[in-house]
């Protein structure tokens, strides 16, 4: 266990993988709020287009 105390180095690589998941996750969710909003303004428009068609 003592290698785990090493970030990258240490873990496995599925860990380490699932670990980089979950700050990409996280990141896009601090950064990323307003762009999710601006996407789910899109759908919605292309959703009412659509309808309107």
């Amino acid at each position: 266990m003592e290698e785990n105390k090493r970030f990258s180095i240490g873990l496995s690589a599925s860990l380490y993988a699932w670990l980089k998941q979950q700050a990409d996750k996280n990141h896009r969710s601090m950064s990323g709020q307003v762009n999710d909003f601006l996407e789910k303004m899109k759908e919605a428009d292309e959703q009412k287009q659509q309808k309107a068609t």
